[in-house]
């Protein structure tokens, strides 16, 4: 399988990258058969998020029963807005990432987060703090690289501006929807497609995308 690079990680990254949030819907063992063989076929990267709750500890028993945790490339997703109290509330916030990225260490049970995502944005907090935040969690050792899931790529923009400007590290990638149809209306709140204006999106961002397909 052929692999691509990422800004400021040094492992190679697979092209195709295994998604894990369907594994709820089949049987365990028919999960372990599907990322047999796509391991199988050489790819070595997968993506997480730690709203995917069950998926992830399904994906996290076959890295156990296979052995081979340290040989993956984990991309894990933060910050998805949550029911708590009643009410859908955003988690753009250092505590919030932070947790989440602890509770998806304990399931995957490894100390790392190679690409960590932010899963949405929230205009409201300054991009400023959200590049602060995610720099002291890779000055920690605990993440590699970030970057951002459903984000406007003018906030983007800015939050690298901000990292250039602070000697900081920046956001290493893109994660949006890719679709080849149409969409008539948003298939989730807060989601962002990029559809047929994918080169543009990349040339605006100047990061590399990794797409996810509907």
């Amino acid at each position: 399988m052929k692999t691509g690079t990422v800004p400021h990680l040094d492992t190679p990254v697979s092209r195709l990258v295994c998604g894990t949030d369907w594994m709820i819907l089949v049987p365990p063992q028919d999960s372990f058969k599907a990322l047999d063989a796509y391991w199988a076929a050489g790819g070595r990267t997968f993506d997480c998020a730690h709203t995917y709750g069950a998926n992830t500890s399904i994906f996290a028993a076959w890295l156990n029963h296979r052995q081979i945790g340290d040989d993956v490339v984990i991309l894990d997703k933060v910050a998805h807005p949550a029911w708590i109290n009643g009410a859908m509330q955003k988690r753009v916030s250092r505590a919030a990432i932070r947790e989440e990225v602890e509770r998806n260490h304990d399931r995957l049970r490894r100390g790392v987060t190679d690409l960590l995502v932010l899963h949405r944005d929230d205009p409201d907090v300054p991009v400023g703090e959200i590049v602060e935040w995610l720099n002291e969690l890779k000055d920690e050792g605990r993440v590699r690289v970030f970057g951002a899931s459903n984000w406007t790529h003018e906030r983007i923009g800015a939050a690298n501006d901000y990292a250039v400007q602070n000697g900081k590290q920046g956001f290493s990638l893109d994660n949006p929807n890719l679709t080849l149809a149409h969409n008539r209306e948003p298939l989730w709140d807060d989601c962002l497609t990029i559809g047929e204006s994918g080169r543009q999106w990349h040339e605006r961002t100047q990061l590399p995308l990794f797409s996810w397909s509907s």
